[in-house]
């Protein structure tokens, strides 16, 4: 009677082990993907936001002229790294993205700030763009004419 007592507590007690350790392992391979999805969710709301923005606006009117609207857009928002702000970019204020205005009276971003104020104004233009998010750096792809952009901070090139 004690050994199947002890068998049957035995089988119970792995029975829990396992479900936990197979709960674990799978909270522990959606956690990124499921916080990476948070992120781009709540960029793009912040770049619909931004769309209300005068220099959002003012932008996407200046390069619907243009026959490369995406370079257009890209020469038109000024990028210079704040690195104070990037030293902080881990911390609690992780999603903190300055305003258009700001970035454009200051000219100091980090890449989501930039890259969210860009896919503003493409979206304002009716221009496809994709923000690409790594585990340390946001940048965007803009799709123009059938061809593929890489606005990535200070830099932009053909993909």
């Amino acid at each position: 009677m004690k050994r199947t007592i002890f068998i049957i507590s035995t089988v119970i007690l792995m029975s829990i082990c396992t479900y936990l350790l197979v709960q674990n392992s799978i909270y522990l391979l959606t956690k990124p993907e499921s916080i990476m999805d948070y992120k781009i969710d709540y960029f793009n709301n912040v770049t619909e936001q931004f769309k209300t923005f005068d220099e959002v606006k003012e932008i996407a009117e200046k390069c619907s002229n243009y026959e490369y609207k995406v370079i257009c857009v890209f020469n038109s928002i000024p990028f210079n790294y704040d690195e104070e702000r990037a030293k902080f970019s881990n911390d609690n204020m992780h999603n903190l993205v300055l305003t258009p205005e700001h970035q454009m009276k200051t000219g100091l971003s980090i890449c989501r700030d930039i890259s969210i104020f860009r896919k503003s104004v493409l979206n304002e233009m009716g221009i496809e763009s994709y923000l690409i998010l790594k585990p340390e750096h946001v940048y965007l792809i803009a799709i123009e004419n059938n061809q593929k952009y890489e606005l990535n901070n200070q830099f932009m090139r053909i993909i």
